[in-house]
């Protein structure tokens, strides 16, 4: 036993190491902070795109940049067709949406929305958002669904982007206005986290709302409370997908633009625990970001930003080769045997509390479903061959991981 649970430890440290990593990449041409960003995988490649924005002169620039993994190479895209800042971005399938916002600051939200062809580098307009809008946030749902949430409001509404058509979803359960937190998703369920009552608003929250989509009716959306979030960080931040979790930069601790931050957190939806990254280097807030997977490695490309009184030129990107290895526990005083490992066809679990929640995932982090014979025997028989990684909660809610070959 004693041999087991060194093994075990040696492994996820091992593992653990192997995932935290920052590096630094091409500075951004023209530095932007609250930019409309967002991110996109395709052909094994990833890209950030930054529309609009404030520029380091305090003008609300229609410059649109893209920065290429690969390449390590930023280019200038067609120009947004008017300045904005303060809209929420998502991009499906090839078209980048960029909804409502502000054109002037001080200024008044409007409602246009805005589509930009990846493929062919042309702007057109999408249906007006139902009203004035801005500092709202947005996530692509599948492959034709918009969810567009806060925005000064406790209000959530979807757009379907075929039938070019908004309506009402259901509403975050308070009556505070939210704005300044962060949206982002991970399979059927809507992540939305800290955020403020207004700008610079002295209300502030550590929040954690999951929202799970009803997949008769999409508009349907069952909100619950997480794990509040144990950093520091409360607005002016990012939050995006990351293998079976989000992934969180920076911000302010304080609603103001005064106090930057460097904290990076993950954030394990099904277990609902939160975990510590290795830090930013470069603290900010206001900044453009977006995780992309490129085969079994994730990114997060964090690009310029603010850290008061400076514009930010910087291009910081962290990278994680095993999504799961964050969510795999350092130690533990249970210890997980799987068993025959390689397996065919059943794989029994043999450990010291009795197995309650079982999860088993791909190399790329993918939630993979398996059959339980019983408590502690789980049929493999269809999964491909290949290695998996398997978490299991006992009834004394000790997390415990492990690793089995599929023959």
């Amino acid at each position: 036993m004693k041999n087991n649970l060194l093994l075990l430890v040696l492994l996820f440290n091992l593992v653990s190491s192997k995932a935290q990593t920052w590096s630094i990449a091409a500075d951004i041409p023209e530095a932007i902070r609250a930019g409309n960003a967002a991110s996109y995988s395709k052909n094994g490649d990833g890209y950030l795109f930054i529309a609009s924005g404030r520029n380091q002169d305090g003008i609300i620039t229609t410059r649109h940049q893209k920065y290429e993994l690969s390449s390590d190479i930023w280019t200038d895209l067609a120009p947004t067709p008017t300045p904005i800042i303060g809209a929420s971005t998502a991009i499906v399938r090839d078209t980048l949406y960029l909804i409502g916002g502000l054109v002037t600051t001080p200024g008044s939200a409007i409602r246009k929305v805005r589509k930009y062809s990846i493929n062919e580098n042309t702007w057109s307009d999408a249906r007006d958002f139902p009203i004035n809008i801005v500092d709202s946030d947005a996530v692509a749902y599948q492959d034709s669904l918009i969810y567009v949430a806060a925005g000064y409001s406790n209000r959530v509404r979807v757009f379907n982007t075929i039938t070019n058509t908004w309506r009402l979803a259901t509403s975050f359960p308070t009556t505070q206005t939210l704005s300044w937190g962060a949206l982002t998703l991970v399979g059927n369920k809507l992540i939305y986290m800290c955020g403020a009552t207004g700008f610079q608003s002295s209300n502030y929250f550590n929040t954690v709302r999951i929202g799970t989509i009803d997949q008769n009716n999409r508009a349907n959306i069952t909100w619950t409370l997480g794990t509040p979030f144990p950093g520091n960080t409360r607005t002016f931040f990012d939050a995006h997908p990351w293998g079976n979790g989000i992934i969180m930069s920076g911000g302010s601790t304080d609603n103001t633009f005064e106090t930057h931050s460097d904290e990076c957190y993950y954030y394990d939806v099904d277990t609902d625990t939160w975990h510590q990254l290795p830090s930013k280097p470069t603290a900010w807030l206001t900044g453009n970001s977006g995780s992309v997977q490129m085969g079994n490695t994730w990114k997060l490309i964090c690009s310029s930003g603010y850290q008061s009184p400076n514009y930010l030129y910087s291009t910081e990107i962290y990278t994680d080769d095993d999504v799961l290895a964050i969510e795999i526990p350092k130690a533990s005083a249970s210890v997980l045997q799987l068993m025959p490992n390689p397996a065919q066809d059943l794989l029994h679990l043999k450990m010291q509390g009795k197995p309650k929640q079982v999860t088993v995932y791909d190399v790329i982090g993918k939630k993979i479903e398996v059959r339980r014979i019983d408590d502690e025997t789980l049929n493999v028989s269809i999964l491909p061959a290949g290695v998996y990684w398997i978490q299991v909660i006992d009834d004394r809610q000790i997390l415990v991981s492990g690793k089995f070959i599929k023959q």
